[in-house]
């Protein structure tokens, strides 16, 4: 009778479990749609207008590859660890892929390696510091950084080809924590300075809080005749303090939100570079999905086109309809 007493309780118990574990599992799954994988996109501030194309191929795919998306609201990042703290969350959250920008790009080897052996992780706008990954646990796609550094070089030199030694520059590189303006800040000053360009300032940060003199500060005190910004938010800044000037700079910068189109399209803006961010975004969601489901076949990194665009080439019809795309 005893040893039949202890088999129930035993199979009670073992039951008690197995209801606890599923309804744990359940929970965890209730979160998504029946039959779809759930990926996360996490990117530095959301909601900036640099973002639009990119979320735009994003939502395409996710539509295409029957994917429950999760584009994480979030501000500024100050630093790496409170971004692991939202792909943590994400990851316990069930995330079947992470598609994610780190804000820093040196030093994070260990970050990649533990991200990617938690769950599929794709690597968007630019690479950083990792391992080799001989497994394609995870991948890379951006833009060529250093050569849209070039291209916006040989934007300025084309047009000052006689005189560039008496051309003074100021360039506005944004957050140079980030592997992607670090690479388009060698590509340009390889460019510039090949030619002897007088570079007069460099307007950089690494993290966003910290206090910075205003734009109208630092052209007041070095004033230039050549502005390059090397990344949207930062082609904005500029254009929107030659609308206060009396004698406007020439500006040159990567620009892809429908803001900079219309600085570019109002004289405001020489030309613009701009990456091919909604097909970055849509197929950034098609190679997390491949890998969630053929987990043995390697990932790939993946580098995505830009185009040089004036107020000579924008309403050619080719041009518009790569514009309207990446400004949706």
């Amino acid at each position: 009778m005893k040893k039949d007493r202890d088999y129930t309780f035993l199979v009670i118990v073992l039951a008690l479990i197995a209801t606890a574990v599923f309804s744990a599992y359940a929970m965890i799954r209730s979160n998504y749609n029946d039959g779809k994988y759930h990926v996360s996109v996490i990117v530095e501030n959301s909601g900036d207008e640099r973002l639009g194309s990119f979320k735009a191929g994003v939502e395409t795919a996710t539509a295409d590859y029957n994917i429950q998306l999760d584009f994480v609201g979030t501000s500024n990042f100050n630093d790496l660890d409170e971004e692991m703290r939202v792909i943590n969350g994400a990851v316990s959250d069930g995330a079947d892929a992470v598609i994610t920008e780190l804000v820093y790009s040196e030093g994070t080897e260990d970050i990649i390696k533990e991200i990617s052996n938690k769950t599929v992780l794709e690597l968007a706008f630019s690479d950083a510091d990792s391992d080799v990954d001989v497994e394609g646990k995870y991948a890379v796609i951006s833009p060529d950084n250093y050569e849209l550094g070039r291209a916006l070089g040989n934007e300025v030199i084309l047009r000052h080809p006689e005189d560039l030694n008496s051309t003074t520059i100021g360039i506005l590189a944004g957050r140079c924590s980030k592997e992607s303006q670090i690479e388009k800040l060698e590509g340009l000053r390889d460019v510039l300075e090949q030619k002897g360009a007088k570079i007069l300032w460099q307007d950089e940060y690494t993290n966003p809080e910290e206090e910075r003199k205003s734009l109208a500060q630092i052209y007041g005190e070095k004033r230039v005749d050549v502005m390059v910004a090397l990344d949207d938010g930062e082609l904005s800044r500029a254009a929107e303090l030659s609308m206060e000037l009396p004698a406007k700079p020439e500006i040159y910068g990567e620009g892809s939100s429908i803001k900079n189109i219309a600085y570019l399209d109002r004289g405001l803006v020489e030309s613009i570079v701009v990456p091919d961010y909604f097909r970055m975004g849509y197929q950034s969601v098609e190679a997390v999905s491949q890998k969630i489901t053929h987990k043995l076949a390697p990932m790939t990194d993946e580098t995505v086109y830009y185009r040089i665009i004036n107020r000579n080439n924008m309403f050619d019809e080719e041009n518009q309809r790569y514009l309207f795309t990446v400004a949706e």
